[in-house]
């Protein structure tokens, strides 16, 4: 079995992105922030697709 420092590595540094990747990679974290706030407001998610992802954060 592998250690936990091996598993948990590539986690813990983040992946150097450019140009066009960088952006879209930007934009989908606003849109989860956007997301995550709007569940902390309102205690529901956001879109049908998200809703096993904020079950998960819920618990």
């Amino acid at each position: 079995m592998p250690s936990i420092e091996k598993v948990y590595r590539p986690f813990s540094q983040p992946a150097v992105l450019a140009g066009a990747e960088k952006a879209r990679y930007a934009e989908a974290q606003e849109r989860f922030v956007r997301f995550f706030e709007e569940f902390l407001m309102e205690e529901k998610s956001p879109t049908a697709e998200m809703q096993s992802v904020f079950a998960r954060i819920r618990q």
